[in-house]
């Protein structure tokens, strides 16, 4: 139950990022980039933490991602689909020219199945 509490307030910390990424109005398609890499790291996170997962201090989405795999709950993501929004996490950070990898809505239909796929795992409970 402490494991499942913990994943709640990774998940509930996703709430802020989903909104900017959801609505960028005047701050441009690189501010809601890396609000929707946020919002997929702490969902990818949440769910290490469910599952009493270590994991290093990254922003590599595919990382996560892999190392949830390799303990047999692989998000229902593609990790190469992932890879291309990792990069937001420092891009608009040191360079407001980031390339455009994937549009807006990518990025919100892939931090929408990332927080559904949570969701279940949330359901689930600890293996």
């Amino acid at each position: 139950m402490k494991k499942q509490r913990a994943c709640c307030v990774w998940l509930g910390a996703i709430k802020l990022s989903v909104a900017y990424c959801s609505a960028p109005r005047g701050w441009g398609l690189s501010v809601a980039l890396f609000h929707a890499q946020q919002a997929a790291e702490k969902v990818l996170k949440a769910v290490m933490c469910l599952r009493g997962l270590e994991y290093r201090r990254t922003h590599d989405l595919e990382e996560l991602a892999t190392q949830l795999a390799n303990a047999g709950t692989a998000p229902t993501v593609e990790k190469i689909e992932l890879r291309r929004l990792t990069p937001y996490a420092v891009e608009f950070r040191y360079d407001d020219e980031a390339a455009q990898l994937l549009t807006g809505g990518q990025a919100q239909t892939m931090v929408a199945a990332l927080i559904h796929w949570a969701a279940t795992q949330l359901d689930s409970g600890s293996p």
